[in-house]
């Protein structure tokens, strides 16, 4: 565990100034005609319903075209329409039917970041180039999961100091990267990755009490009763689970209980395997805490109270489904659900890490990628899913929930087919620490 003693930037560009001021948000919308607007649930408005303005879904997307082509051109938002920067128009190509289009632009921040008292790193050794990299603010504790003799770590932070700092600072260093560069396309995170050692130390006490504050009892940090002896704190284990075990029977019961025929024929179990790594575990249980007592606003209702049950009943979900090809699985298994290897398939609902409800959604050979030997592999995953919105197309981070305290929703969620908010399909995190991969399951099926 460490603590940063500064403000630090991973080198994204040559050009951070020593002062800079974060880019403001941008909404496209277009104009619905006003005797419609009954059919639009109240997230997609924009501004007042009187106005008429539907957000688009995909809005970080078509603002990455504008740029790009400079406010001149076409772009096409959704298939069979195009959109014109030049007219602000967009067009129905069947018909020909137009509407108007708005870019809205918030206020800036009028603050601007001072940099001159940030540290900004000098580039990742060549053979982790690519990797994700982790923003740094005074105070921040990071819990280690790997640390190489060069004095480079990996980790997640267990308490942010500062997020909303960290945020504008990714906004600056992503803002400069280059044109029509991005968050994904830097691979600067604000919760987790590659960081310089020498920008931390061992936490102080004062810092970890402001640690044991936020979360209450750490009695839940240590291994779960269940685990094997933890040899390695920092490397994952693996523990497989014999047929005939009441552990294994549960997680097959759970997997198998939506992969039904026609989609799924012959499901064979290969084998199902207990995730043992502590400090992922950690990391994980202080960003679940932090959620529940965040809701209460009472650490004091420490884990086993009536009150702490009831709150993980309400934000934690046991067992969402996560699949992949067995690269991405090892990555996932020692570093966790880092959005740089995770969260390329899909950005339907945002630009994080997806979890399905049902195995079958994530069973599918296009995310649980078999391999030469075709197996297939899935993960069961503890997911605190805390407070959650719709999901947007591309959007980098979740709606804000409450202006007062600068306070976004945790997870984004995709609704489909007769799906409800209270029971969504799809959810999608963006805190890497918001997910624990319980069990492995390797299988093979006809799908």
């Amino acid at each position: 565990m460490r603590a940063a003693i500064s403000d630090y930037v991973p080198k994204a560009s040559n050009d951070i100034k020593e002062t800079a001021r974060p880019p403001p948000k941008v909404q496209w919308c277009w104009k619905e005609t006003d005797f419609c607007m009954d059919n639009h649930d109240e997230d997609d408005i924009f501004g007042s319903a009187s106005d008429c303005w539907i957000k688009y879904g995909n809005s970080d997307q078509v603002e990455k075209a504008y740029q790009k082509q400079k406010g001149r051109g076409t772009f096409s938002p959704l298939t069979g329409y195009v959109l014109d920067f030049s007219t602000m128009v967009q067009t129905k190509q069947a018909t020909g039917f137009e509407r108007e289009v708005k870019r809205f632009v918030e206020k800036a921040d009028d603050v601007d970041v001072d940099m001159k008292n940030v540290e900004v790193g000098q580039g990742l050794p060549q053979d982790l180039a690519g990797e994700p990299q982790m923003i740094l603010v005074q105070g921040d504790i990071i819990q280690i999961s790997k640390q190489r003799e060069d004095g480079w770590a990996f980790g997640s932070k267990l308490h942010h100091e500062n997020e909303a700092l960290a945020r504008k600072l990714l906004a600056v260093a992503v803002a400069v990267v280059g044109e029509g560069s991005s968050e994904d396309d830097a691979a600067i995170l604000t919760d987790t990755g590659w960081f310089p050692l020498d920008k931390t130390q061992p936490p102080t006490g004062e810092e970890l009490a402001v640690l044991q504050k936020q979360v209450g009892d750490t009695g839940e940090l240590t291994p779960p009763k269940h685990w094997d002896p933890v040899v390695d704190p920092t490397t994952v284990q693996l523990h497989e689970l014999r047929e005939g075990d009441p552990e294994r029977d549960a997680v097959v019961k759970s997997f198998l209980s939506t992969l039904v025929p026609p989609q799924f024929t012959k499901v064979k179990i290969v084998r199902v395997q207990r995730v043992q790594n502590l400090a992922m575990w950690q990391s994980y249980v202080v960003k679940r805490q932090t959620i529940c007592y965040r809701e209460h606003f009472d650490s004091s209702l420490g884990p086993g109270s009536a009150a702490y049950e009831k709150a993980l009943e309400r934000f934690e979900r046991k067992w969402l489904w996560h699949g992949s090809n067995a690269e991405v699985m090892d990555k996932i298994l020692q570093q966790g659900f880092n959005r740089s290897f995770c969260g390329k398939n899909a950005t339907a609902y945002g630009k994080g890490v997806y979890f399905a409800r049902d195995a079958s959604y994530s069973a599918y050979r296009i995310y649980a990628v078999p391999d030469n030997k075709g197996i297939q592999y899935m993960m069961a995953c503890r997911v605190v899913v805390g407070e959650y919105c719709k999901g947007h197309m591309d959007a980098l981070t979740p709606d804000l929930r409450d202006a007062s305290r600068n306070m976004l929703y945790d997870t984004t969620v995709g609704l489909l087919g007769s799906d409800n908010m209270s029971s969504p399909s799809i959810y999608v995190t963006y805190h890497d620490a918001q997910a624990y991969p319980e069990y492995l399951i390797a299988f093979k099926s006809s799908s």
